[in-house]
């Protein structure tokens, strides 16, 4: 591996034409530069200058080390430049992950205003409902909803608000199947459920009467939101749901909330990234900030 230090002593050598005028402009002793030239030749095994006691004329093996080198420190100037730019300013790429469901019914409503505010930012985004490992898989923000608190660990965790999911149904079906004032009620509804499997305990918590546990056989299992929130406005079944994804449909009437004094759950959103001596690069900062300011507002009952 060829020194950098010597090639750009190197570089300075021709361009000055001598190697005292290269230690003026270096501020490096001309002892040290001309033990580097030297060592650069025998690595190369090839002579690069011709030296006289007027003169450094380099050779042609030298010519064309120079075109190398010149590219070589080029790029690197280059790079720092753009390594120091990001550190300073909002630029470069944002890899974020999150659910399926928060990008369909929270991303796609917000990052088009943050998208506008700061177009030297590009945002990569990779879905999954598994948890990732940030540094191992290139991620930069991680985004999740949870019902019991992270573990403690590395990453900067930001809270986004707190998500409470209800029971929601087509008009027509809750018309059919009343009267549902109570939590033993629902039992006799046709259910979807977003977890997979074939039976399962519903929770339902009130603020003072506590905890109901309800037995369903789900008609459909999935873990697609949308699918389940389309299908409940067809009349197919009650689901659990986030209260904020059913706002447009609980406006339109075709949803309707069940048992409105009754939870299915609370979830609390956060937003992690990996931590540093040096902090988060200010785009990540700039896109964790507005998510902390815009996200809840979107989430909220």
């Amino acid at each position: 591996m060829l020194d950098f230090s010597a090639l750009a002593f190197f570089v300075q050598v021709l361009e000055k034409k001598s190697i005292t005028a290269a230690s003026e402009t270096l501020s490096v002793p001309k002892s040290t530069i001309s033990r580097s030239l030297i060592r650069l030749e025998e690595e190369l095994g090839v002579l690069l200058l011709q030296r006289s006691t007027r003169r450094i004329t380099p050779t042609d093996a030298g010519l064309e080390l120079y075109d190398y080198a010149r590219a070589i420190l080029s790029d690197v100037e280059s790079a720092t430049m753009a390594l120091r730019r990001r550190a300073t300013e909002s630029v470069g790429t944002i890899r974020i992950s999150c659910s399926h469901g928060f990008s369909t019914f929270v991303v796609s409503t917000v990052i088009d205003r943050f998208m506008l505010k700061h177009p030297q930012i590009r945002i990569m985004q990779h879905i999954t409902d598994k948890f990732v490992d940030l540094p191992h898989d290139g991620i930069d923000v991680l985004i999740r909803a949870h019902h019991r608190p992270l573990p403690d660990s590395s990453m900067v965790q930001r809270p986004l608000g707190k998500i409470q999911w209800g029971l929601f149904a087509n008009p027509r079906l809750l018309a059919e199947y009343a009267p549902i004032v109570e939590p033993n009620d629902v039992e006799k509804l046709p259910m979807l459920s977003h977890r997979t499997v074939t039976a399962e305990r519903l929770i339902l918590d009130h603020l003072t009467l506590g905890q109901a546990s309800l037995t369903i056989t789900p008609r459909f299992c999935g873990t697609d939101m949308l699918a389940l929130k389309q299908l409940a406005q067809k009349a197919l079944g009650a689901v659990a749901l986030p209260t904020y994804i059913c706002k447009p449909e609980i406006a339109d009437g075709t949803l309707q909330r069940i048992l409105p004094d009754w939870t299915a759950g609370t979830a609390q959103l956060t937003v992690l990234m990996t931590s540093s001596r040096q902090g988060p690069l200010p785009a990540i900062r700039e896109f964790v900030d507005f998510l902390v300011e815009a996200i809840p507002g979107v989430v909220s009952d």
